[in-house]
């Protein structure tokens, strides 16, 4: 069956992703493919689609800044850079507190958490009243996917919704990726916001 092609206030684009359904989006940055987070079989869906390693675990996208205590870690330093940069480019690689579920760590001591910056993304997490495990729209190693067309070529009926967002242009560039742990903060991986933005409100 084809990608089903919905816009990001479709009612059904709701109830896919609660089904444990992959859906793709855009935001901020590039469009993004992500299943709820709590579903194993939505989990597993998402590893075969990008033919990744089972031990890389993917990004937590949560609705608003003030769910990352839920999550993660966080100290005064974390705290500020959150109220600083979040929601926005910035994927945090914090350290894990709710091991509910093994497939969203995979058991490690860290779990990366985005809040993005386009209110139609978060809004739709909302909705669904549940985060979302998202990630870049290719196979491993490829190049990330981003714009509707070219992943409805590539992955059309494997993934059961693709989003359009007529007139919005995203920035085209993978988000920032900073680890921060206790005193540690350590870049992971330039995107938009540079570095040494982000190591000021750190260090202030």
């Amino acid at each position: 069956m084809d990608s089903l092609k919905l816009n990001f206030d479709d009612e059904k684009l709701i109830q896919i992703i609660k089904d444990g359904e992959l859906v793709s989006f855009p935001t901020d940055t590039i469009y993004g493919v992500g299943c709820i987070y709590d579903n194993k079989l939505a989990y597993d869906k998402l590893v075969l689609l990008k033919k990744r390693p089972p031990e890389k675990p993917f990004t937590l996208m949560l609705s608003s800044k003030e769910q990352i205590e839920q999550f993660a870690e966080i100290n005064s330093k974390i705290k500020r850079v959150i109220d600083t940069f979040l929601p926005g480019e910035l994927t945090l690689i914090l350290k894990v507190k709710d091991k509910t579920y093994s497939w969203v760590h995979l058991n490690s001591l860290t779990i990366g958490i985005r809040v993005s910056g386009l209110n139609k993304v978060t809004s739709l997490i909302q909705k669904v009243n549940k985060p979302l495990l998202v990630t870049s729209v290719n196979e491993s190693n490829e190049k990330p996917l981003n714009d509707y067309e070219s992943i409805k070529n590539k992955f059309n009926g494997k993934i059961k919704a693709i989003v359009e967002y007529k007139g919005y242009q995203n920035s085209n560039v993978a988000s920032t990726i900073v680890l921060m742990i206790d005193d540690e903060i350590k870049l992971i991986r330039q995107g938009k916001i540079p570095f040494a933005e982000i190591l000021k409100v750190w260090e202030d």
